[in-house]
């Protein structure tokens, strides 16, 4: 396997590795960027070869897998280990490429490996797009080593020709083209569907090629748009916000006794925006410090005797923190923002004292589920299982409890100025009228809570 540089920042730490599909050259990912990242793409499937050293250096990375770059992705894992990927997201491709229930028809596979030829693969290309895509952005038949790619094509084909019965990446969300012409959809319901993990599916009204751009900006949240969204509701957040304020004084009233009134605290707070969950536990706590940390500038909050103030991104700040320089850290309603959970989390029991707690909320799959018919591809929640199966290994005596917090609205158009005014946002115009028009007269919006507190 090949790798191509597309993007690439000094100061990014956080790599996106596109698994390329069949046929395709790095040119024709040359578009495809993402704030905060840099983006690679692997190629020339002819050797299971894979150079660890391209993803050397990189605290966070997502592979994105497109067609039989879904089964090269796994070939390629068994050399750079499951544990470097932080998340995996397969488009139109399964993990059995060549299979009659599972995979790609074994005949057509089979005959377009034999009889492959330039004529045949423009066929080929006519069947994977609705459109015709630029001959430039595929390997090109006018080349003077036409019948070298010929035959490098084959040889990919020969080497992608195996079924793996359950994977090691960590696959998070699959996406399934309906109208697929190359790897049927049903097929891949299938496929994904009778593996041991349970991987978010999502279908969509498309054929094989789908445009990567738009889903690589679904899953990963661009932190300047977040910051200036939220720095807008910050005015209004309060006041139009009772799930969250409700959220923070629970968890605010998690925290245990022998923390209570105690001197010498020194308390981080993640993400405190408006400050509803800073004003909870200064009722209940003077510290003697207190840092704040959140995506854009904040006002002072008054509530330590020194108080630091952090404008930047918490995942990256929590590297270069300290160990061992706070008896809390605190969090509510914001880590489902996070790319990579489990990094945070060893970073907030390497930054704990010993006996420090960690209290946190967030939300869980479901949560706004009755936006999700109307916009397929809400943000990536961890589940509740995913999340606890990160903690057990850092903390004790962890305690994880659930809560379901409806709110209703007399019009859609209520429910849409809630989730505007709290930063949350109702996505493009296209898609504000969408709901106007699709939301029930009276609607309801779910909050699918998790509560976390652990000790170190």
């Amino acid at each position: 396997m090949r790798t191509a540089l597309i993007s690439h920042n000094p100061a990014n730490r956080r790599l996106i590795l596109i698994f390329s599909g069949w046929s395709t050259i790095p040119a024709f990912y040359s578009d495809i960027s993402a704030p905060g990242w840099d983006i690679k793409v692997v190629y020339d499937y002819s050797s299971a070869e894979f150079d660890v050293e391209c993803i050397s250096g990189y605290s966070t990375i997502y592979v994105v897998a497109w067609s039989l770059g879904v089964v090269a992705a796994e070939i390629a894992a068994r050399h750079f280990g499951s544990s470097a990927i932080a998340a995996a997201f397969a488009i139109n491709g399964t993990l059995s490429p060549a299979d009659d229930e599972m995979g790609i028809p074994k005949a057509i596979y089979e005959g377009t490996r034999r009889t492959l030829s330039i004529d045949n693969l423009r066929r080929f290309r006519r069947r994977m797009a609705p459109s015709p895509i630029s001959e430039a952005e595929f390997i090109s038949d006018s080349d003077a080593d036409a019948e070298d790619a010929i035959l490098r094509l084959q040889r990919e084909l020969d080497s992608l020709h195996l079924s793996i019965p359950q994977p090691c990446l960590p696959w998070k969300r699959i996406y399934i083209g309906l109208n697929d012409r190359i790897f049927p959809a049903g097929n891949q319901l299938k496929a994904w569907s009778s593996l041991e993990i349970h991987p978010q599916i999502i279908t969509l009204q498309e054929g094989h090629w789908m445009p990567l751009q738009k889903i690589i900006s679904e899953i990963t949240p661009d932190h300047s748009r977040i910051a200036r969204r939220f720095s807008r509701a910050v005015t209004t957040y309060d006041g139009n916000a009772p799930a969250q304020q409700h959220i923070a004084r629970r968890l605010a009233a998690k925290l245990p006794g022998t923390f209570r009134g105690a001197d010498g605290i020194d308390l981080l707070e993640i993400g405190p925006g408006s400050g509803r969950l800073t004003r909870e536990l200064a009722e209940i706590l003077h510290p003697a410090s207190a840092t704040f940390i959140d995506l854009y500038p904040l006002h002072s909050f008054g509530i330590a005797d020194r108080e630091t103030y952090i404008t930047g991104d918490a995942e990256d700040w929590m590297e270069t923190a300290p160990s061992d320089s706070f008896d809390i850290v605190a969090s509510a309603s914001t880590i489902q923002w996070f790319a990579d959970p489990l990094r945070f989390f060893r970073n907030v029991r390497r930054v704990l004292r010993p006996g420090g707690i960690f209290l946190c909320s967030t939300f869980l799959p479901g949560n706004l589920a009755e936006l999700d018919v109307l916009r397929p591809s809400p943000l990536l929640y961890r589940s509740r299982e995913e999340i606890e199966s990160m903690l057990q290994p850092l903390f004790h005596s962890l305690q994880l409890e659930e809560e379901i917090i409806p709110m209703d609205f007399p019009s859609p158009r209520e429910a849409l100025l809630h989730l505007k005014l709290t930063g949350v946002g109702g996505g493009s115009k296209a898609t504000v009228r969408n709901l106007l028009t699709s939301l029930p007269d009276r609607p309801r919006l779910t909050y699918v809570c998790l509560y976390i507190r652990a000790y170190k």
